[in-house]
């Protein structure tokens, strides 16, 4: 009868072994992985927005803003035009503002990007040079600002090219549902296979 008693009281204290050793193996882990974590690092993006370093419990801080920003909101006022007229509005719309002197586009991300690059470079550089990288950003913020310039003058444009019925169609526009996305999409092939 003894050794039943044993053999059941051994058993139990092998499970409480197994679990104490599983929660400290755990804990020490979960230590580790913290002494590990790097410090969050101020990149220069953040610098030029001013957005804040990611600390604490917040782990995602806030977007800076986005100067294709416009580009979003022309193809919301743009939707639901049909392809062609679509195609016509904004070429015309590019057109217009390319008259007024702004650069294409592309040139002005390429010009972006590349003065971004030349931040980071300075900012690696040692001895760290305060004037350059402070000229860098405002190099930066400044064809941003062109292109957010560039961005509402062609906003301003497409919606003169537009007719009353269809800037009024794009300002009260309300986000689709799939099923209205799907049977415009079915009506769109259907009106391109007749044109055909």
């Amino acid at each position: 009868m003894s050794e039943q008693t044993n053999s059941t009281g051994v058993s139990n204290w092998i499970y409480v072994v197994i679990v104490l050793v599983a929660i400290i193996g755990l804990l020490a882990g979960l230590l580790i992985s913290k002494a590990t974590t790097p410090e969050p690092v101020l990149t220069v993006a953040q610098v030029q927005t001013d957005t804040p370093v990611v600390t604490g419990t917040d782990p995602t801080p806030r977007p800076p803003a986005n100067p294709d920003a416009t580009q979003q909101d022309i193809s919301r006022i743009v939707r639901n035009l049909s392809r062609e007229r679509r195609r016509e509005v904004l070429q015309q719309a590019m057109k217009n503002v390319e008259k007024s002197g702004y650069e294409r586009p592309r040139v002005l991300m390429e010009n972006r990007q590349q003065a971004r690059r030349k931040s980071f470079e300075i900012a690696r550089t040692e001895p760290f040079d305060a004037a350059a990288m402070r000229k860098a950003i405002e190099e930066v913020n400044k064809i941003n600002q062109e292109m957010v310039n560039q961005g509402t003058d062609l906003t301003i444009e497409v919606l003169q090219l537009m007719t009353p019925a269809e800037r009024k169609a794009a300002t009260q526009r309300r986000p689709m549902t799939r099923r209205e996305r799907v049977q415009q999409r079915r009506e769109n092939r259907r009106q391109r296979r007749n044109q055909d």
